[in-house]
């Protein structure tokens, strides 16, 4: 019976050796996974376009820190705990190298440059204002459907887009009026403006992609939410947006839509709802081509509507 025991023994032995070795290995393999993340970082004259190749732990950890923010600041109280969520966000954040060149201190001036510029009209953070919109305004989120760029490569696409329009309409016959239809004047502008107007429309689409080539910088601005086609079809974007400003502490979360004046378009069909202008900070790009982003920093004026 002792010999059974001993054999026994020594099989479990073996067994959770085998286990624990499994395990460890399992643990270092997927230590060494290399990820691929692309970073914007956005002030008021620049983009820069960092993409980081990082362990797979690394790029959990950092979703997990952005991803926390919504929590961290529904547990806040007042307006001083919700400023330092963001600070202390950004010390977290920092050590994983998505600031690029910047020192500490630059990369928290960045994400809280608008709140610094309107901290003398802000409001106490639980007042209530039925007002939709925040200015000068820390800002964070977590959404889906989410296109940015600088003003500048969207009005390249919208100048490029009715430039071509209007020129298919001066080169298409039945738009002429009859005493025009011998005039080779009404066909001839109406191709050059198309041209430059595919010219035009194909640059702002690529600048627009391409955030790191932006030659000039104006403005980056979010577009939250789409339409296609017409706007009865409307996509809105799941997920939450936290904000702290000069409207105290105004928040949306679940299916949710830009609703500043005006839209703008991404691509030829993809036509968004402004939401967020001027932002200054980090965004992380969740998914291959960027449209669902965390995000953390500070904007001019957010504006959002939430589906009923």
């Amino acid at each position: 019976m002792e010999a059974k025991n001993i054999k026994k023994w020594i099989i479990s032995i073996i067994l959770v050796g085998v286990i624990v070795g499994a395990t460890l290995n399992h643990s270092i393999a997927t230590s060494n996974i290399q990820r691929h993340i692309t970073i914007e970082l956005s002030s008021l004259d620049d983009t820069q376009c960092i993409n980081m190749t990082v362990s797979e732990a690394d790029e959990r950890e950092i979703k997990e820190i952005l991803n926390g923010i919504d929590g961290r600041l529904q547990n806040a109280t007042n307006t001083e705990e919700k400023y330092q969520v963001y600070v202390s966000t950004v010390s977290q954040l920092y050590q994983y190298g998505v600031f690029g060149n910047l020192s500490l201190l630059q990369a928290q001036q960045l994400v809280t440059y608008w709140y610094q510029v309107g901290l003398h009209y802000h409001k106490d953070a639980n007042a209530q204002y039925s007002i939709n919109k925040n200015a000068f305004c820390l800002v964070s989120g977590h959404t889906g459907y989410t296109y940015t760029g600088h003003r500048f490569t969207n009005w390249m696409l919208a100048g490029g887009w009715i430039m071509l329009v209007i020129g298919f309409t001066l080169f298409w016959p039945p738009y002429y009026p009859p005493y025009s239809v011998k005039s080779s004047f009404h066909p001839l502008l109406g191709l050059l403006l198309a041209a430059i107007g595919i010219v035009t429309f194909s640059l702002g689409a690529a600048l627009s992609y391409r955030a790191d080539m932006t030659p000039i910088a104006i403005i980056d601005i979010f577009g939250i939410g789409f339409y296609y086609g017409t706007p009865n079809d409307v996509w809105y974007a799941p997920g939450w947006v936290h904000t702290l400003g000069v409207f105290g502490d105004k928040n949306w979360s679940g299916e949710i839509k830009g609703n500043l004046p005006g839209t703008f378009p991404y691509s030829l069909i993809i036509i968004t709802y402004q939401a967020i202008w001027g932002f200054c900070g980090i965004k992380v790009w969740l998914n291959e081509d960027g449209s669902e982003k965390s995000y953390l920093g500070s904007a001019l004026l957010v504006g959002l509507d939430k589906k009923s």
